[in-house]
């Protein structure tokens, strides 16, 4: 019988993938400084808006960590390589259609990039992908090692990853897969040694919601105090991957998550499919389609409020319905694709080492 899905965690990933959408209907949608334009309450809007995406990756790494950790699989192939296909699958339909279309121009070298999206795609299924093929060497020595040791892990992690570049303007940068690394860790930690004490996580999680709002404020001010317009494009500084805001939120949560009590078949269904809404979405081709032709962002700087919720509303449930499709279809396909040869490689390495032993 199959395991019974958490609907809080899957309620999560549902927030943290609109999240991740709103995000980039300012990044993508052409919007990158805020210094040029009249300052208002839509400025601010944006601003916000630009703390979502990272932090929306923080939680989907977190709740990697936190489930990971439990499995006893011994690698992680068949996901790899089933994952590998879709991303290709993906990248290649919406090359043909914008292609036949001429919804966008696709130059050689967005072409070749499509060919290739595991070198040139979205940073983070790459990186997704590359922890993936880490992981059945990480979770042993993780479960081994007791309590203490393993907190002294994550807080050394967090100060080196989080706490120093926070406070130090990002004196110290780091690459992506330390990024999962550093909250696959810190998940683990969560799952592995549960905080007994009750705490009102929902109140925390609110609380890091207004600070976060509370830092554009601050920086938009002393923009308008100074008269240095510049600092409104250093309003979203708290949303970085690594900031101790937006891990610190993160954390909130996924604890205030986790601890919900409910089941819902269609929350549990709309959470398996975000993965997919990401790859779709975020395709280098459809997202110039969609936020810079289609009723193009730019033209609605001054009013985004109804731009900002139809586009967000179209992709999340239009991804939805195409990866519920692909799931339903040729994502069997992929996935006994991936068993078969990930099980392949599983023999061939357990008979090398057999051989190695003799």
């Amino acid at each position: 019988m199959a395991k019974q899905r958490n609907s809080g965690i899957e309620l999560l990933r549902i927030i943290a993938i609109l999240m991740v959408i709103l995000y980039h209907w300012v990044w993508h949608g052409g919007i990158r400084t805020f210094s040029g334009y009249e300052f208002g309450a839509n400025i601010v809007f944006m601003q916000f808006l630009m703390t979502l995406g990272r932090t929306g990756c923080c939680i989907f790494a977190l709740i990697t960590g936190y489930f990971m950790i439990s499995s006893q699989k011994k690698n992680y192939y068949p996901k790899v390589i089933s994952l590998t296909l879709t991303t290709h699958m993906y990248y290649l339909m919406i090359l043909a259609v914008m292609f036949v279309t001429k919804a966008v121009p696709v130059s050689k070298t967005l072409g070749i990039k499509s060919l290739l999206p595991l070198l040139f795609g979205t940073w983070y299924i790459i990186a997704y992908i590359l922890l993936l093929l880490i992981v059945p060497f990480l979770n042993p020595w993780l479960r081994q090692l007791d309590q203490k040791t393993h907190l002294r892990l994550t807080v050394t992690l967090l100060v080196i990853w989080s706490v120093i570049p926070t406070v130090s303007a990002g004196a110290w940068s780091f690459s992506d897969i330390d990024f999962f690394l550093v909250m696959y860790v810190l998940g683990s930690y969560l799952r592995l040694h549960p905080i007994e004490r009750k705490l009102p996580w929902g109140i925390m999680a609110l609380g890091s919601w207004i600070l976060m709002f509370l830092s554009v404020i601050g920086f938009d001010i002393l923009g308008i105090i100074t008269d240095r317009k510049g600092l409104f494009d250093k309003a979203f500084y708290f949303g970085k991957l690594n900031s101790v805001i937006a891990v610190f939120l993160s954390v909130s949560m996924l604890m205030w998550c986790s601890r919900m009590k409910f089941q819902s078949r269609i929350v549990n269904t709309l959470g398996g499919t975000t993965l997919g809404i990401y790859l779709i979405h975020n395709n280098f081709l459809l997202r110039n389609w969609a936020f810079r032709k289609v009723f193009p962002n730019l033209s609605y700087i001054e009013n985004p409020y109804l731009n900002v919720l139809a586009k967000t509303a179209v992709i999340f449930f239009a991804g939805a319905a195409v990866e519920l499709i692909r799931a339903a279809t040729v994502g069997k396909l992929f996935d006994r694709i991936g068993d078969r040869i990930g099980n392949r490689i599983d023999k061939n390495q357990m008979s090398g080492s057999a051989q190695e032993t003799k």
